[in-house]
């Protein structure tokens, strides 16, 4: 379950109810049920809790609310709290233990009890170094011409795009065919 990457976007409930969505529908639970409170905590991102046969979630409108809080920080709290429901939901279990972490594994989140700084700024670099390589591989185009040491001049004739990357196929001079990723023309051709 990826989510695209987004900067300055706050999470209001509206949001934070779609990506309970999609982990409902991923896991067949019915978590987008639970009441939702928001406090203004600035220690506390999240939490689940279930007391006197009561469940609901809590957010920080301190950080879903902040446009420079990165949304992947937002999604992970989200998913955080998810696993908590999860796992209470499927194995009795409330903290932080085996179970919890199976369960940030089946939804796709990390598993560290506590929100660190230096996560954000891992996603932050993640999505730079991403947004670099999605410049990069947009740079070729169908029609372009590439030179290639060995096989010389030659024009992209059909771009596919691919995880990370994009799949060029390049019709040389001499009449060859080759099957190039944009990264490795980028990095051994010039155009």
């Amino acid at each position: 379950m990826n989510y695209k990457f987004n900067e300055n976007h706050r999470w209001p409930e509206e949001r934070i109810r779609q990506e309970l969505q999609r982990l409902d529908k991923f896991t067949g639970l019915n978590g987008n049920a639970l009441p939702i409170k928001f406090t203004y905590s600035s220690c506390t991102l999240g939490s689940f809790n279930s007391r006197d046969k009561k469940q609901w979630f809590e957010f920080s409108r301190a950080y879903m609310e902040d446009p420079g809080t990165p949304d992947q920080v937002s999604v992970d709290t989200i998913r955080h709290e998810y696993a908590h429901y999860m796992d209470w939901t499927v194995y009795g279990n409330l903290g932080h233990g085996p179970t919890w972490k199976k369960c940030c594994d089946e939804i796709n989140t990390l598993s560290v009890r506590l929100y660190n700084p230096a996560i954000a700024q891992h996603y932050r670099k993640l999505h730079e170094r991403s947004e670099a390589n999605t410049r990069l591989c947009a740079g070729y185009t169908e029609g372009q011409a590439v030179i290639h040491e060995k096989y010389g001049t030659g024009v992209i004739r059909s771009v596919r795009d691919v995880k990370e990357d994009r799949m060029l196929e390049v019709v040389f001079e001499n009449g060859q065919t080759k099957t190039l990723s944009a990264r490795w023309v980028h990095d051994h051709c010039r155009t």
